[in-house]
This record gives C-alpha cells, structure tokens and sequence, in this order.
C-alpha cells in the first residue's frame, strides 16, 4: 500500500505503515526470499547503501535476502520467468507528473490481493523518497532501504493495514525519519514470524533450499 508523505510546509510526512517496535528476532532456519529489484538510475554508492538498510531490516525479522538486479528492458535469464514462491519484484521509478495537492501523496504502493492475502509486486517512486529525505534532512539512503522493505513487508503479510511502529508504521514524522536507532526501523515480533510463514507456506520446499543456498 502507500506509502504517502505530506509536502506541505511545517507539517509532517507521512509513509503508510504498522508494528510494535519491540523489536524482531531471528528464528531458526532463516527464511530465503528473492528480490527481483528493477531500478531506476540511482547514484551506485546511495542504491548499496539502501540495498543494505532492506536487507539488514530483514535480517532482523529472520530473512536471507538475495537481490537479483533486473533491468526495467529486460527480456531474459531470470528477471523474465515467473516469479517464484519466495520471489518479489519492487520497482524504483519516477511518479508520474501532476498537479501540486496539499493532500499526502504516496511514495509507493504494494498491490495486494484481498482474497489470497498476499502480493508479489512493490512500486516505490524514487523522486518522491528523494523529496522526503531533503525536506526531512535525512539520509536518501536510509530512507529508501525502509520504505522498499515497508512494501515488501505489505506483500509478505498480505493487508494494506497499517500501524503506530516500526518500519510498518502509519506516520513517518520528520522527527521520525531522522531517527537512525535501528529499534525504530524493525518489525515487530509478531509481523517477522506471520511474514516467514507466508513465504513458507506460498513456497516449495525445494525452491526454499535452493534460494537459500544462492544465498550463501
């Protein structure tokens, strides 16, 4: 689902969102799951970093996360099958052109299917995140690598509801999306164990075994 920040002046931005902060710890065995990440240009040193930032808020929720770098014109290898049960897609692009609105505008979105509970397909506009860390003055980086695994905790847990913390949180504050500690940027407990066992259940055991051992 969105994730919609404010631009209005004085007031806070806003990223759709859900969890308890208490912070997610790892179960064993850890759950492999692919990204298929189609990007936009993004300044290589700012994509690594945020990359990390995903990749480390999922560690914490009991995830090997593997990216598989896909260019927007692919038309072969691995970024053209179908996706696989422990796959995902999230695409970096710009947001289509409109008229300035005081009403939130959303930096992303995850398409959810309402009867299966579940998605495989996150858009997160790059200007969008670009605007919210210069207005907030914080790191692009950061910001990008929570908001893509905000979408792809939407997908895993399969609502477009939304919480008051972590990085499933309703409101992304100024204040908020300066806060570095890495207690404010987690899942929740409950979040980490409902999305491992959707990919679990969505996946065969021997898709499971060879993603996680890609990742290795």
């Amino acid at each position: 689902m969105p994730i919609t920040p404010h631009i209005a002046p004085g007031v806070f931005l806003v990223l759709a969102a859900a969890a308890s902060a208490s912070g997610a710890v790892l179960d064993l065995p850890v759950t492999p799951l692919v990204v298929r990440l189609y990007a936009q240009a993004l300044q290589p040193s700012d994509s690594e970093s945020a990359l990390h930032e995903t990749r480390a808020i999922l560690a914490e929720a009991g995830f090997a996360l593997q990216w598989v770098p896909c260019p927007l014109d692919t038309a072969a290898d691995r970024c053209a099958s179908p996706l696989g049960g422990a796959e995902l897609a999230v695409r970096l692009v710009t947001a289509p052109p409109q008229a300035y609105s005081a009403r939130a505008l959303p930096l992303g979105y995850s398409l959810v299917d309402g009867s299966t509970q579940g998605g495989s397909l996150a858009t997160i506009y790059l200007d969008r995140v670009k605007r919210l860390a210069s207005a907030s003055a914080a790191d692009l980086a950061a910001l990008l690598g929570r908001a893509i695994a905000h979408e792809i905790g939407h997908l895993l847990l399969g609502t477009t509801q939304h919480g008051r913390f972590g990085v499933m949180r309703a409101i992304w504050s100024r204040d908020a999306v300066r806060n570095t500690r890495r207690g404010e940027w987690r899942f929740s407990v409950h979040e980490a164990r409902q999305m491992r066992a959707a990919v679990t259940a969505r996946t065969p055991t021997n898709e499971l075994a060879r993603n996680l051992h890609l990742g290795d």
